[in-house]
Protein backbone atom coordinates (compact mmCIF):
# COMPACT_ATOMS: atom_id res chain seq x y z
CA UNK A 1 0.00 0.00 0.00
CA UNK A 2 1.73 3.06 -1.23
CA UNK A 3 0.86 6.16 1.55
CA UNK A 4 -0.06 9.41 0.01
CA UNK A 5 1.81 11.50 2.16
CA UNK A 6 5.30 9.38 1.31
CA UNK A 7 7.71 10.30 -1.60
CA UNK A 8 9.64 7.33 -1.55
CA UNK A 9 9.24 4.10 -3.17
CA UNK A 10 8.73 1.12 -1.25
CA UNK A 11 12.19 -0.52 0.12
CA UNK A 12 11.39 -4.27 -1.54
CA UNK A 13 9.15 -6.13 -3.91
CA UNK A 14 6.97 -9.17 -3.73
CA UNK A 15 7.15 -12.40 -4.92
CA UNK A 16 5.43 -12.21 -8.01
CA UNK A 17 7.19 -8.99 -9.66
CA UNK A 18 10.40 -10.71 -9.44
CA UNK A 19 8.92 -14.05 -10.60
CA UNK A 20 7.34 -12.18 -13.54
CA UNK A 21 10.74 -10.05 -13.89
CA UNK A 22 12.61 -13.25 -14.32
CA UNK A 23 10.63 -14.55 -16.66
CA UNK A 24 10.95 -12.08 -19.30
CA UNK A 25 14.60 -11.96 -18.47
CA UNK A 26 15.11 -15.36 -19.16
CA UNK A 27 12.86 -15.14 -22.49
CA UNK A 28 14.53 -12.29 -23.54
CA UNK A 29 17.79 -14.36 -23.60
CA UNK A 30 16.52 -17.19 -25.52
CA UNK A 31 15.21 -14.70 -27.86
CA UNK A 32 18.80 -13.30 -28.40
CA UNK A 33 20.09 -16.74 -28.37
CA UNK A 34 18.51 -17.60 -31.12
CA UNK A 35 18.46 -14.46 -33.23
CA UNK A 36 21.03 -15.53 -35.46
CA UNK A 37 18.56 -18.62 -36.35
CA UNK A 38 15.84 -16.26 -36.95
CA UNK A 39 17.23 -13.69 -38.95
CA UNK A 40 19.09 -16.13 -41.38
CA UNK A 41 15.71 -18.20 -42.04
CA UNK A 42 14.06 -14.58 -42.05
CA UNK A 43 16.65 -13.38 -44.45
CA UNK A 44 16.89 -16.15 -46.56
CA UNK A 45 13.69 -14.75 -48.11
CA UNK A 46 13.88 -11.04 -47.53
CA UNK A 47 17.05 -9.36 -45.95
CA UNK A 48 14.63 -6.30 -45.23
CA UNK A 49 12.44 -8.78 -43.13
CA UNK A 50 15.67 -9.79 -41.06
CA UNK A 51 16.56 -6.30 -40.53
CA UNK A 52 13.05 -5.36 -39.04
CA UNK A 53 13.58 -8.63 -37.11
CA UNK A 54 16.62 -7.09 -35.26
CA UNK A 55 14.73 -3.64 -35.30
CA UNK A 56 11.81 -4.83 -33.64
CA UNK A 57 14.45 -7.14 -30.92
CA UNK A 58 15.91 -3.96 -29.87
CA UNK A 59 13.28 -1.53 -29.63
CA UNK A 60 11.37 -4.41 -27.97
CA UNK A 61 12.84 -3.54 -24.30
CA UNK A 62 12.34 0.31 -24.43
CA UNK A 63 8.75 0.13 -25.38
CA UNK A 64 8.19 -2.67 -22.30
CA UNK A 65 9.86 -0.31 -20.42
CA UNK A 66 8.04 2.79 -21.27
CA UNK A 67 4.33 0.93 -21.13
CA UNK A 68 5.63 -0.16 -17.76
CA UNK A 69 6.48 3.38 -16.28
CA UNK A 70 3.30 4.80 -17.86
CA UNK A 71 1.06 1.74 -16.31
CA UNK A 72 2.55 2.88 -12.98
CA UNK A 73 1.88 6.51 -13.43
CA UNK A 74 -1.39 5.88 -14.07
CA UNK A 75 -1.87 3.10 -10.85
CA UNK A 76 -0.55 5.92 -8.91
CA UNK A 77 -3.72 8.40 -9.69
CA UNK A 78 -5.85 6.03 -8.95
CA UNK A 79 -5.11 5.46 -5.32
Amino acid sequence: MIDPGNDRPPRGYDRATLIVAGLIFVGFVLLLYFLPVIMTAIGGDSPWLAGLAIAAVLVLPFAGLWLRGRARRNQGRRD
